[in-house]
């Protein structure tokens, strides 16, 4: 049996964190890993329903959600605090 789907939700300012997730996956030293849920590239769109409906797909395939916490998190309303 595979790993759990994971979605990690963040704010646009941690996403280096979310990046550094994907090294740690990639370093064969590191016992680090996890089946990514992610959207595979940002969406072209200004359309607030039109990105919830995408990240709802991803979140409703998941089965583990995972949160990064930034300094910024909690103002993060529109999309962020959505999501969790």
């Amino acid at each position: 049996m595979g790993l759990p789907r994971t979605f990690v939700g963040f704010s646009s300012t941690v996403r280096h964190m979310y990046e550094l997730m994907g090294a740690w996956k990639e370093n064969t030293r590191l016992d680090f890993n996890f089946a990514d849920c992610q959207l595979s590239m940002a969406l072209d769109s200004e359309n607030e329903d039109y990105i919830k409906r995408r990240c709802r797909e991803r979140i409703e395939m998941a089965g583990t959600f995972m949160l990064l916490i930034g300094r910024d998190t909690r103002s993060k309303h529109k999309y962020v605090r959505w999501e969790i």
